[in-house]
């Protein structure tokens, strides 16, 4: 007899070979079926425990897997509030730090203003000071061009700015045959050298001569020599004020 798990056969059940060769009656058949009934029960109950076993460990699984995402998720969640905690205080530290930078660059601002200003004050007090000075002063490049002079120089040697738009330079006043000397002189001034002053024959525009003596130093700007200055005394205006 076969034993039956749905429409599935998992089992038979041998109902031949009865003590005295005698074959199952009516009442056996009914036992037999009624046994088997049961054990069909039993069976089909064993394999849906073990389905519903099989489900719940998946099930287990499944909630293993998930804990293991959401304590995954959360530990990301934390770092992220740590991060976004971390970049604000940086961005504040950022910003406090450019603010303070900006108030230092505008203090600076105003203090290079303010030394400008007295720097443009002192120049303008400088100029106005030279100017009225009897003596002719000057302030040459490193190849002799004039970039500066007094009044006394227009008065004086008779030369102006136009002279000086035109090139002249301070040997061109100088008469030709003291020029190769008075230049040595002002290389060794370039040079840092100490050098007396100059005596020599300055030559006017007009072409009258007179005596000087010159004195010059050497213009530096960072820490580089770029030309001369120097005031030079007309020896004839001494000898006048001497008698």
């Amino acid at each position: 007899m076969p034993i039956l798990i749905g429409n599935e056969v998992r089992a038979v059940l041998n109902l031949a070979d009865k003590e005295n060769s005698l074959i199952f009656n009516h009442d056996d058949e009914e036992l037999s079926s009624i046994l088997l009934r049961e054990i069909s029960f039993a069976l089909e109950n064993a394999q849906i425990h073990g389905r519903i076993k099989d489900q719940l460990e998946e099930i287990r699984e499944k909630n293993l897997q998930l804990e293991k995402e959401v304590t995954e998720r959360r530990c990301v969640e934390d770092e992220l509030k740590k991060y976004q905690g971390n970049l604000k205080q940086l961005v504040e530290e950022q910003t406090a730090e450019l603010n303070r930078t900006n108030l230092q660059l505008q203090q600076e601002v105003r203090d290079g203003s303010a030394a400008e200003g007295a720097w443009r004050e002192s120049e303008k007090r400088y100029g106005e000071f030279v100017e009225l000075l009897p003596q002719m002063v000057f302030e040459t490049d490193s190849q002799w061009k004039l970039t500066f002079f007094n009044r006394a120089v227009l008065t004086d040697a008779r030369y102006g700015e136009e002279d000086v738009r035109r090139g002249v330079t301070f040997l061109d006043m100088v008469v030709p045959e003291e020029r190769e000397r008075v230049a040595a002189n002002f290389k060794r001034r370039l040079q840092n050298e100490f050098v007396a002053g100059v005596e020599c024959n300055l030559l006017r525009k007009d072409g009258s001569i007179f005596p000087v003596m010159i004195y010059a130093v050497p213009l530096i700007a960072n820490d580089e020599v770029w030309g001369l200055q120097g005031v030079i005394f007309d020896l004839n205006a001494r000898k006048r004020l001497e008698q």
